[in-house]
């Protein structure tokens, strides 16, 4: 009678925490709604996900508890979805880890990967990055006896152009490369019946990054030596094929050598925090915090209060949704865009792509020993020249680290200035005009 009762119990008990856990699925789901970006990316980290996740029911872990508890905190201030996806993540992280078991980290780390937290990061870090390879990549072809040199983000060989924004699109592959291996960590881990620490996984993903980016390199130099446009079917083809050689079998006799190495013994675990020293409040108050925040989402862009202070003269000035200032006559267009250190930059070459527009030749230029961003905007026939840059009236670079550690330690208020004309000659003339303004 008595095993009986505790079979019955248990049952309850199990039904209860899945119920608790779709309910957590079901707020993210409505909060969430139009977030996610399904690329390949999310796709593949969401059908890997049940290969790479694994519980351990007999370490019950706290780890999460003050992640869940600041996380909600900071959803609760900013109630934006990326705040809120942290929040959700980290509390529901948490309930499973004090009731079914310790995750492995890189069923973790795979949920980051796939969250649009990551690609934010990829697609502000990553553009210079991109210039850099292409210049490289010019470099290396030029040494190799061809005539050839990089236009910013365009590599120009024998008059044929290559843009490296579609020959490097295997960047975009970095976060399938860090799923891939997530999910070979976990397969050689389950063979081996060992566990991999975390410095492990970061030299895994170290090493991922470095093969990425020799992977890419190898796929431009290709595809511009060979003279391999976009729509040929090879273009894909040798992607595909650098994934593999370069990048996928590397990491993959590396990931099985690492744990052979290296992984302790999966048999031994210390015996963890079960749900029983979790005072129950706990978890309804974080259920609560993410309940209330799922309901009360916001923009970053409204909540910044930062008043628009810009004046130019002989321009038209309307200041338009989310504080973002334009200025217009018959030569220019300018907008001049809030930008806080913790939040994504009013990026032109995103903005103006949802206008249908498209960049090219985007490249670095110093104009009165400032950098800025140029590039060439078009649609059909229609062509504008753009330029943009970070500014305080203090401080103008296009570094993002700089503007954003500037931005936290000396409270400096830095607005995205991007600047449109008709001509290179007007462009030129307006960055030199609006560099030796101060605000």
């Amino acid at each position: 009678m008595t095993i009986s009762l505790q079979i019955k119990t248990e049952q309850y008990r199990s039904a209860f925490h899945y119920l608790v856990i779709c309910a957590y699925l079901a707020i993210s789901i409505f909060g969430l709604r139009n977030y996610f970006i399904w690329d390949a990316t999310s796709i593949c980290g969401l059908l890997l996900l049940p290969l790479i996740s694994r519980f351990n029911p007999a370490h019950l872990s706290l780890r999460f508890l003050p992640m869940a508890f600041l996380s909600g905190g900071l959803a609760l201030y900013f109630p934006v979805k990326t705040c809120f996806f942290l929040a959700a993540m980290f509390a529901l992280l948490f309930f499973l880890e004090t009731t079914r078991g310790k995750i492995n980290n890189t069923a973790i780390l795979s949920l980051l990967v796939i969250s649009p937290v990551f690609r934010i990061l990829a697609n502000t870090f990553g553009f210079p990055l991109r210039l850099w390879l292409s210049d490289l990549a010019a470099k290396i072809i030029s040494v190799s006896g061809f005539n050839a040199r990089a236009e910013g983000n365009i590599i120009i060989m024998n008059n044929d152009t290559f843009a490296v924004d579609q020959a490097c699109a295997g960047l975009s592959m970095l976060g399938i490369t860090y799923i891939i291996c997530f999910f070979l960590v976990s397969l050689w881990e389950n063979r081996s019946n060992k566990r991999t620490g975390i410095v492990e996984i970061a030299i895994l993903l170290t090493l991922c990054s470095l093969f990425n980016l020799f992977g890419n390199l190898m796929r431009i130099l290709i595809l511009v030596l060979f003279k391999i446009m976009p729509d040929s079917i090879y273009h894909d083809l040798i992607g595909i094929v650098c994934l593999l050689v370069y990048i996928i079998i590397p990491i993959a006799l590396l990931t099985k050598w690492i744990i052979k190495q290296n992984g302790k013994d999966a048999s031994y675990s210390p015996k963890g925090y079960g749900d029983k020293h979790v005072p129950g409040f706990i978890h309804i108050l974080l259920f609560l915090i993410v309940l209330y925040v799922s309901t009360h989402l916001s923009t970053m862009d409204k909540l910044n209060k930062t008043s628009p202070v810009v004046q130019l003269q002989g321009y038209n000035r309307k200041i338009m949704e989310n504080n973002i200032l334009k200025f217009e006559n018959n030569k220019a267009l300018i907008y001049y865009k809030p930008s806080t250190f913790y939040t994504p930059d009013h990026d032109p070459r995103i903005c103006w792509q949802g206008s249908g527009y498209e960049f090219h030749y985007i490249k670095k230029t110093a104009i009165l020993n400032c950098e800025v961003y140029t590039g060439v905007l078009s649609k059909g026939k229609d062509r504008i020249y753009s330029a943009w840059w970070f500014d305080s009236g203090k401080t103008r670079t296009i570094n993002q680290l700089e503007w954003r550690w500037k931005a936290l330690k000396q409270d400096e208020d830095f607005y995205l200035v991007n600047v449109n004309a008709q001509t290179k000659d007007d462009l030129q003339d307006l960055i030199k005009e609006l560099l030796r303004q101060r605000r």
